[in-house]
């Protein structure tokens, strides 16, 4: 791997082969047959790793999702359509919905990129209202929102 910052850590189930891994990379194991995505994100959480970034399909997020351990989601849209049968964004879960606010929302070369965060139970209707607000009014001073009266909303 190599460059700079901290070397990569991967989470892996006890019965997966490991040999083979590059030099500088931490295997850590969660899980038997499949990784306990509870016990791998305590785990690292125990030893100071305070954000985690994880990226895979519709599989991995839509278990974070379903497990409560999604604090903020990332979503590009394109400006390109594809049909078919493919997975969608959380995967073949139960249905379970959970509230996000929009808190980040660029454009760039007809692409949205935004970021979206956990609604905390602590949270009060006012700040849930600002969040979703202040991320609205700054999508507005960069010009991002000029697709809703473009495509209709």
């Amino acid at each position: 791997f190599g460059g700079d910052g901290q070397e990569p850590v991967v989470v892996h189930p006890a019965s997966s082969d490991a040999t083979g891994v590059p030099a500088g990379v931490e295997l850590r194991v969660a899980g038997h047959e499949t990784v306990d995505l509870r016990a791998a994100l305590e785990g690292l959480h125990a030893d100071g790793m305070g954000v985690v970034l994880c990226e895979g399909g519709p599989s991995l997020l839509g278990q974070l999702h379903q497990l409560g351990l999604l604090d903020e989601l990332f979503v590009t849209i394109s400006p390109s359509l594809v049909g078919g049968d493919a997975v969608g964004l959380l995967g073949h879960h139960a249905a379970l919905q959970r509230s996000v606010l929009l808190h980040r929302l660029l454009e760039e070369g007809g692409s949205l990129f935004a970021t979206y965060r956990k609604v905390l139970p602590t949270m009060s209707a006012t700040e849930r209202w600002i969040g979703a607000s202040g991320a609205l009014r700054s999508a507005i001073a960069r010009g991002c929102l000029a697709w809703q009266t473009r495509w209709g909303r």
